[in-house]
Parts: C-alpha cells; sequence; structure tokens
C-alpha cells in the first residue's frame, strides 16, 4: 500500500505516520457536536436523526425536497432503528431502508452500528482508490455499484487499517482530509 504525506521528496512511512499528517489537516465544523453528542446513544429521537444527517450533510436540511423527505421517511421509521440499535441485522436494514440513496444509506448504517459500519462518502472513495492503486478516481455514479464498492471493498480495508491504527474515528477524518486533498489540483503537483 503507497502511504503518501504531503511532501516533495516521499521516504517510506507507516499508516500511524500517515493517519497523524492526514488527521492533523482535518478542519473541524461548527457542527460537529451534532455527531459527537448522538453517535454513541444507544437509541436515538427523531431530532437526533436530523442532527445527524444535517452534520453529514453539511447544513440543515431545509432547502433540499429529496433530502428533507428522505430524512422525514427515516425519521418515520424511528422505532425500525432502535430496533436496529438494539440488534443489527442486515436483512432487516435492507428491507426498512433499502429504498435510500447510497451514501445516506451507509451513513444509516454507520449511525446504527458506527463500530461496525464506516462513514462513506466520495472523499474516503477517492483516498482508498489512491492508496491500493495510486489512481485518483471518483466514486461511482450508481447506487448498486456504490453499496457494492463499500462493503466488499471500503468496509474491508477499513477494518483491517483499523488493526493498524486503533482509532476508527481518526482514521476516518485522515482518509477523508486526504481524499479531499486529492480532489485539488495541489494534489496532481505533489504527487
Amino acid at each position: 500500500m503507497f502511504l503518501p504525506l504531503l511532501a516533495l521528496q516521499q521516504k517510506k512511512i507507516t499508516f500511524k505516520e500517515f493517519v497523524a499528517f492526514w488527521f492533523s489537516l482535518n478542519i473541524p465544523s461548527n457542527k460537529d457536536h451534532y455527531y459527537t453528542d448522538r453517535i454513541d446513544k444507544d437509541q436515538f429521537t427523531t431530532g437526533d436523526i436530523g442532527k445527524l444527517f444535517a452534520w453529514k450533510n453539511g447544513m440543515e436540511i431545509n432547502g433540499h425536497y429529496t433530502k428533507r423527505a428522505s430524512v422525514i421517511n427515516m425519521q418515520k421509521k424511528i422505532l425500525h432503528i432502535n430496533h436496529l440499535k438494539e440488534g443489527f441485522e442486515l436483512e432487516y436494514f435492507t428491507t426498512h431502508f433499502g429504498e435510500i440513496g447510497a451514501i445516506w444509506q451507509i451513513f444509516l448504517l454507520h449511525i446504527i452500528a458506527p463500530h461496525i459500519y464506516p462513514i462513506f462518502d466520495q472523499h474516503v472513495y477517492r483516498a482508498c482508490q489512491f492508496l491500493k492503486s495510486r489512481q485518483i478516481s471518483e466514486i461511482p455514479k450508481k447506487k448498486v455499484a456504490i453499496l457494492e464498492y463499500y462493503h466488499n471493498e471500503y468496509h474491508p480495508f477499513f477494518k483491517d487499517a483499523c488493526k493498524q491504527f486503533k482509532q476508527p474515528r481518526k482514521v476516518d477524518l485522515a482518509l477523508k482530509s486526504f481524499g479531499t486533498f486529492l480532489k485539488t489540483h495541489y494534489a496532481k503537483k505533489a504527487l
């Protein structure tokens, strides 16, 4: 696995050094408490669901009709979400939440079972792909392709990464920072 730091001369580094460096470049949001105050709850309220998805969205979900409708639909299924928090069953999850878009479906998986399912988005996809292939690539467009990649590629990759570095949230934020960097024109110059 190729683990780069932002440097003109690359030396071989450990995964721990990679995570420490890219985590240090993470820019906290003023809404991070929407996530940190709720993620470890045993049961959610409908308000918790709204705040968690507002955090994931990067802002309150008021104007975007499709996103708002999706959150309202999940809030209506709060009993199913809390049932899954008590004992997760993927088949039950898919039956009740399979219609949700891929990224939000994966985020719902994460908030229900945060110690099993990592957060996933375009940035961590880009980072994972680069670390495996040294190629910058963008997340697939189709829901089925995203879900297949998440379950078959990213989830095992993340699990393995967390064996090396025992702090999943730091690994997630480091990958997000690195993947965000890869999207910039600076990446082509530095790498």
